[in-house]
């Protein structure tokens, strides 16, 4: 079975992550963050994957458990 994985918009992951837009583009140009832009032009807006959200919480988790 292959299950599609779910995506959410940058605002959307603003407010999971608790930062600014400059940031999660940063976090998806530096590979924290899996992403794919809706069309090839610059502006086009990005969906991120939840699952890549979610294992950026995981590790600063436990980074912060340290």
């Amino acid at each position: 079975m292959n299950e599609e994985r779910q995506v959410v918009t940058a605002n959307e992951t603003m407010e999971m992550l608790g930062v600014s837009r400059a940031t999660v583009s940063n976090l998806i140009r530096q590979g924290d963050l899996e992403a794919y832009k809706l069309t090839p032009a610059l502006n086009s807006p990005y969906r991120i994957y939840l699952d890549s959200i979610q294992a950026l919480l995981k590790r600063r988790q436990q980074t912060t458990n340290k």
